[in-house]
């Protein structure tokens, strides 16, 4: 947060998470070499059930870059690559229909707090 140049690379994280429904994202699965970032992740992503934890919220209620929502709308229509390849039938499609949500609205999603899972992971690191 503290490093500006680094905030166009945590907007992509934050909209990974969001497609990728991750459950888990923690302070320290994140790791910074000096130079670039590397987002660790685990199991817990892909899940057809909505289940989005994660400690990158600064970015909700803002808009999504247009460039990142190219490439958000096209893995939505198809263009899925090799994590296609990787998910079950019903993890793609449900991965899809949130890379559409989140195309249609333009905009970083809130937590959801009224959902039964609470928006932030525990432990948060």
């Amino acid at each position: 947060r503290e490093r500006s140049e680094l905030r166009p690379w945590f907007a992509e994280l934050a909209a990974f998470d969001v497609v990728a429904n991750n459950a888990d994202r923690k302070a320290g699965h994140v790791l910074f070499d000096g130079s670039r970032c590397w987002a660790i992740d685990n199991g817990l992503c892909f899940h057809e059930e909505e289940k989005l934890r994660t400690v990158i919220w600064e970015f909700a209620g803002l808009d999504v870059e247009e460039d990142l929502l190219e490439h958000v709308n096209a893995f939505a229509h198809g263009e899925t690559g090799r994590v296609g390849s990787w998910l079950s039938p019903a993890e793609l499609h449900h991965a899809q229909e949130r890379a559409r949500g989140l195309v249609e609205n333009a905009l970083y999603p809130h937590p959801d707090e009224d959902s039964d899972w609470p928006p932030y992971p525990w432990p948060l690191i």
